[in-house]
């Protein structure tokens, strides 16, 4: 038995977490928590890693890539994509 008080076992990790909600409740929790952060580091991320991230995010539905897309070169400037080359006379 793990050392802490004697004749009570140690709860585990989603236990201690759950605060008397249920896993699903948790585990969007945990996916929130995640989208967050990747926001916060959206801008530093290497380009492909965003491009996979996206269409993780957004495989199907056109209109959510869409707005998701804005939404992204709105907030992260650096995401947005590249002016495209002219040719040189």
């Amino acid at each position: 038995m793990p050392k802490g008080r004697p004749g009570r076992r140690r709860e585990s990790y989603s236990a201690q977490c759950a605060g008397g909600r249920n896993m699903n409740d948790i585990a969007t929790e945990f996916e929130r928590l995640l989208g967050q952060a990747a926001f916060k580091l959206w801008p530093d991320l290497p380009r492909d890693v965003q491009e996979q991230l996206f269409e993780t995010a957004v495989p199907l539905d056109p209109a959510v890539r869409n707005s998701l897309a804005i939404f992204l070169h709105d907030h992260h400037p650096r995401t947005a994509h590249p002016p495209k080359p002219t040719q040189l006379a």
